[in-house]
C-alpha cells in the first residue's frame, strides 16, 4: 500500500473519531519503504535539508536515476502530505487528552522533526522525530 492510500485509511479514523496512537504512527513512518522509486543501483544519495524543490530540481531533475533523494519515496510521500500533521496532531490528542494546545504543537513538532545528537558528555542520543527515523 502507498502513502496515499495510507493517508486516506488514517484520515477515515481521525473523521470518524477513531482510535489511532503515536506508536500506530510510528510502526507506519518505522515500516514504510524509503526506497527511491526512480534512482538505479550504486546511485549517490543526496542528503539535503530544507531546500527548495526548484533547487532540488536543477541538481537533479526528476527522473535522474543516477541519484537518490528522500522526495522520490514513500516515506517522503507519507511525512510531507499536509493532511499527515493533522493525523499525527489527533493521535498525540488521543494518547494525551489534557495536553494544552501549546502543548500540542510542542508535541507534534517533536516527533516530526527531533533529530539525533552528542549530549555534553559525548554521549550519542537518537532523536525520536520520524523524519529522523526514515533516515536512520
Amino acid at each position: 500500500m502507498g502513502a496515499e492510500e495510507i493517508i486516506e485509511e488514517l484520515y477515515e479514523i481521525v473523521n470518524n473519531d477513531g482510535d489511532l496512537s503515536v506508536k500506530d504512527l510510528t510502526d507506519i513512518v518505522e515500516g514504510i519503504s524509503i526506497e527511491d522509486r526512480i534512482a538505479g543501483n550504486g546511485a549517490l544519495t543526496l542528503f539535503y535539508t530544507g531546500e527548495s524543490e526548484r533547487l532540488i530540481n536543477k541538481l537533479v531533475g526528476t527522473s535522474n536515476e543516477n541519484v537518490r533523494i528522500i522526495r522520490r519515496t514513500d516515506a517522503y510521500d507519507f511525512l510531507a502530505n499536509r493532511k499527515f500533521k493533522d493525523i499525527l496532531r489527533y493521535a498525540v490528542k488521543y494518547d494525551n487528552p489534557t495536553l494544552s494546545e501549546s502543548e500540542l504543537i510542542k508535541e507534534v513538532n517533536r516527533l516530526l522533526y527531533e533529530a539525533s545528537y552528542y549530549d555534553e558528555a559525548g554521549n550519542f542520543v537518537e532523536g525520536e522525530g520520524f523524519w529522523t527515523i526514515i533516515f536512520s
